[in-house]
């Protein structure tokens, strides 16, 4: 969260400024009798420079908690309007275990950048531990109680937990932290964010803020047609399937797939009547990805008819981005707009490719339908282009650079995880090579999007890194309320983040049923809320502040011509994403 202390950030006016302080933390050590605690100081000095981090460690640290500092310097910057590329980052870690590992050193670091940005005291008899994820959240680490040891012995007097950790199992016994704290004069806090640790170790009362979220008319009404025009083609695939299960018996296999196709169903039903259009969309979309996959099965197309409707698309696909590349990007909704249509054709593409590869003529078709699906979505979406907004002026180079640190911190986080989750990460890693191959394109606004949704995807799997199951729903709330500063901030641009909003709908839609999801969508939301950071408004155009672009259904929208004449498939599975 960006927290109000407009007066203090002033001493950093000067680009020749340079500052340091020092903070203390607790890590652990594997000795031979199992963990134990210690105390470790991190000092930070900043000078003039070009925005690189460097970490000094006595004794040597592990790869983790390198990444970890600069994960706090990008968290504790984006909280602040200063140019950290302006500054270089120093970071001198001593302590007096062999080896310093984990990420536990985020939060205190996130903590020293920026308290030693704007120039605020840290108190030396505290100390924290905890990782620092996206938004500012502080995550769990292990080795609380033998960190609250150390930091008794050490004459701290006050420790600070991450939110959740107060309990913990030891030897088959539930310990509380905040008592065993204090049974040796040590006082525990447990905190969710930055801001409060900020307070405590400060002393400076920094509150979080209270935004609300306006929903702009121009979008509802919008968002309101195309989720009406996926519910409808759904309804007619549906009726479709139904219509060919009168003369056929459907194959048990696919039970359970009509059975979710009617959840979906209910489910977009529901939203509709909340206002949640979005939601809606993405439900009708899934339902119709359902229905179509039915159909299929009862049909039975040739592999020759599926692979001649497959290039038939793929053709279509073609003119459809070759059309897109020719649209006039002037206002952050239609650079959205081009990012969300762009990444459904490029979807509809990859399916393609995939299923001309396949020998099952079932498998051919679902593919197929996957694909056509992906497009109708791409033309329900192009709704949204040519709406009035704030002009916006892309600057090629800033915008290069943009994509380009996008990508290290990306390629960063997605480096962090694979140290501790043993399983394939090839979803993410692939993401950050097509952000690449934008990159090289030139593609620089396409580049940006698929570098950040990588990201997105890496931050949920670090959030989730020593988060109790049972925490999960007060994990999504928590990413909810810091998506919903980003927009709110955006609004009080007078920008609607279409994308970054859409998203916390449906974050906020799953978050009962299905929360490991709308963790992804809450992430997603953070991330796609503050475009408006890499473009500079048009000279012409004042800053309105509290003004809104409203939308407008002015008919310009790319018309369903594309699909005319393609034989109707089916899919594997759809994605959640309308």
């Amino acid at each position: 969260m960006r927290w109000g202390m407009v007066c203090i950030m002033l001493v950093l006016a000067a680009p020749g400024y340079a500052a340091e302080g020092k903070i203390k933390l607790l890590a652990v050590s594997d000795e031979n009798v199992g963990l134990e605690g210690s105390v470790a100081s991190l000092s930070l000095e900043t000078r003039p420079g070009s925005g690189r981090v460097f970490l000094e460690t006595f004794p040597l640290s592990k790869t983790d908690t390198q990444i970890s500092m600069r994960f706090a310097k990008q968290v504790a910057c984006n909280q602040l309007p200063i140019n950290c590329d302006e500054y270089d980052f120093i970071y001198t870690l001593r302590a007096n275990s062999v080896v310093i590992g984990g990420p536990s050193a985020g939060a205190a670091a996130t903590v020293l950048t920026y308290a030693v940005l704007v120039d605020l005291p840290i108190a030396d008899d505290i100390a924290i531990t905890g990782s620092i994820n996206s938004g500012g959240l502080i995550g769990g680490v292990g080795g609380i109680q033998q960190k609250i040891v150390a930091a008794g012995e050490n004459n701290i007097k006050t420790v600070i937990i991450p939110s959740g950790k107060r309990i913990i199992n030891e030897k088959n016994q539930s310990v509380d932290l905040v008592e065993f704290g204090a049974q040796r004069n040590v006082k525990v806090i447990e905190v969710k964010r930055i801001d409060e640790a900020l307070g405590i170790i400060t002393g400076r009362t920094i509150a979080p803020r209270k935004v609300e979220v306006s929903i702009d008319p121009g979008y509802a009404s919008l968002m309101r047609n195309v989720s009406m025009d996926l519910c409808d083609r759904a309804q007619r695939l549906k009726s479709q399937y139904q219509l060919m299960l009168s003369d056929h018996e459907l194959n048990l296999s696919f039970v359970e797939l009509e059975s979710q196709a009617r959840r979906s169903e209910e489910q977009s039903a529901q939203a509709f009547v909340k206002g949640d259009f979005y939601s809606a969309a993405s439900f009708c979309f899934r339902a119709g990805i359902n229905y179509h996959m039915l159909a299929q099965s009862i049909r039975g197309a040739s592999g020759t008819e599926v692979d001649l409707a497959a290039w038939r698309l793929r053709e279509q696909v073609k003119l459809f981005g070759d059309r897109l590349r020719g649209t006039n990007i002037t206002t952050l909704t239609d650079v959205q707009t081009s990012i969300i249509v762009d990444e459904r054709l490029s979807e509809a593409q990859d399916t393609i490719d995939g299923l001309l590869k396949q020998e099952s003529n079932l498998t051919k078709a679902l593919a197929l339908a996957q694909a056509t699906e992906r497009v109708e979505s791409a033309v329900a979406w192009s709704r949204f282009f040519g709406q009035p907004g704030v002009h916006y002026e892309v600057d090629p180079v800033a915008l290069q650079r943009s994509c380009e640190d996008k990508i290290r911190e990306a390629e960063e986080r997605y480096q962090y995880v694979q140290i501790y989750i043993q399983r394939s990460l090839g979803g993410i890693k692939q993401e950050i090579e097509r952000a690449g191959d934008d990159l090289f394109a030139s593609r620089y606004e396409l580049c940006l999007s698929k570098a950040a949704k990588a990201k997105a995807e890496a931050d949920v799997l670090i959030s989730l890194l020593g988060t109790d199951p049972a925490a999960i729903i007060e994990l999504v709330d928590n990413k909810l309320a810091v998506a919903k500063v980003a927009i709110a901030d955006s609004q009080a641009k007078g920008i609607f983040p279409i994308l970054g909003y859409s998203y916390y709908q449906f974050a906020g839609s799953l978050k009962e049923t299905d929360p490991q999801s709308a963790i992804l969508f809450a992430e997603y939301a953070l991330e796609f809320s503050n475009l408006d950071l890499y473009f500079q408004r048009a000279a012409s155009q004042s800053i309105t502040g509290a003004s809104i672009a409203s939308f407008q259904s002015n008919g310009l929208e790319y018309l369903p011509w594309i699909l005319g004449g393609i034989i109707v498939g089916m899919a594997v599975a759809g994605s959640r994403r309308v």
